[in-house]
């Protein structure tokens, strides 16, 4: 794999590439992604949409932040089909008045925080869970239990009707 160092000016133009359109989608992040693949070989294209949305809110609730958001169209954005959409959106949410100029230079600015963002994220190491796994035996005995719960309350239920 390539050294995430390297990677993060290309998933910087990767991201240029996704916020046109319909912004980060599963079929997207396939299509104009494949640096991104490379830092989490892992991930679905669904789950690689999870990576940048959970990646984007490590990020500085900024003007930046936010503009790049609504071209990626994360979190509760209305879809939209462009640049005039994404302005039209933003300042109506910011009680804003910006340009297409401005809205663009702002995601551009928030697009390499979150390509390192991203890059940083790849290199740490997976979380471990620890979880207890429930044995066959376990298993049986707390269906067992259940069980005679039903049982027993089927039973009382029979009695009561009879009465």
């Amino acid at each position: 794999m390539e050294e995430l160092d390297e990677l993060e000016p290309a998933i910087e133009r990767e991201l240029q590439d996704l916020i046109q359109d319909q912004g980060l989608t599963p079929s997207r992040v396939e299509k104009y992604a494949p640096k991104l693949w490379r830092a989490y070989p892992q991930q679905t294209s669904r789950g690689l949409c999870d990576v940048v949305r959970a990646a984007i809110e490590d990020l500085p609730d900024d003007k930046y932040t936010r503009s790049l958001k609504f071209a990626l169209n994360i979190g509760n954005m209305p879809r939209h089909s462009g640049l005039t959409d994404r302005r039209a959106f933003f300042n109506a949410a910011e009680g804003a008045n910006v340009s297409e100029d401005t809205i663009r230079r702002w995601e551009r600015r928030a697009m390499l925080p979150l390509a390192r963002a991203l890059v940083r994220r790849a290199a740490q190491p997976p979380a471990v869970i620890s979880a207890h796994v429930e044995s066959v035996d376990e298993r049986i005995e707390r269906l067992n239990t259940l069980i005679q719960k039903a049982a027993a309350e089927l039973e009382e239920l029979k009695r009561l009707s009879q009465s």
